[in-house]
């Protein structure tokens, strides 16, 4: 209920019981990454290594396209992952083309550092064009748009949620 008014929900489980986990890194071109327009590399670490900085603008010239390998067909969690910052922008574009529909979601990039975003749920078939685009058009031109990772499905614990992880209490 209050994820469908609008607020950030937080689940302390995996939200997808499929089995199955595809990530896409902008690091691993073989996982299904590439770009069109400017991209720079990020300052800090991001998903697996580095992430990628376009500059937002009125109008698209940048895209980053993350096309996963879907092996079997299902509804898989689509998740996105960024590194927050305040010079981000809140309203960035991602488009993910599934079984043949297209749906579009909004991502708001200044919160939500180090973490898998979740974008929505969406029927993927296997072998079929399956691919999220997100796209540097947003109302606020000049902030930054950031590429890292996407997920898709929820596997079975082969990668952290989060980076920060709790440490042992001990007397």
């Amino acid at each position: 209920y209050l994820y469908n008014a609008g607020a950030n929900v937080w689940s302390v489980r995996e939200r997808d019981v499929n089995s199955a986990e595809i990530i896409v890194n902008n690091d691993v071109v073989a996982s299904g990454y590439s770009e069109t327009g400017t991209w720079t590399v990020g300052s800090i670490a991001g998903y697996g290594g580095t992430y990628r900085v376009a500059t937002a603008s009125a109008i698209e010239n940048a895209t980053a396209v993350f096309i996963p390998n879907v092996t079997q067909s299902g509804l898989y969690w689509v998740s996105v992952r960024c590194i927050a910052g305040a010079n981000r922008a809140t309203d960035v574009s991602f488009t993910i083309i599934h079984s043949g529909d297209t749906s579009r979601v909004k991502i708001n990039q200044k919160i939500h550092s180090d973490t898998w975003v979740y974008a929505g749920q969406f029927y993927f078939t296997a072998g079929s064009l399956n691919k999220i685009i997100l796209s540097n058009q947003s109302l606020e031109a000049g902030q930054a748009i950031i590429a890292d990772a996407v997920r898709l499905g929820g596997g079975i614990g082969a990668q952290a949620d989060c980076v920060n992880t709790s440490q042992g209490f001990s007397n």
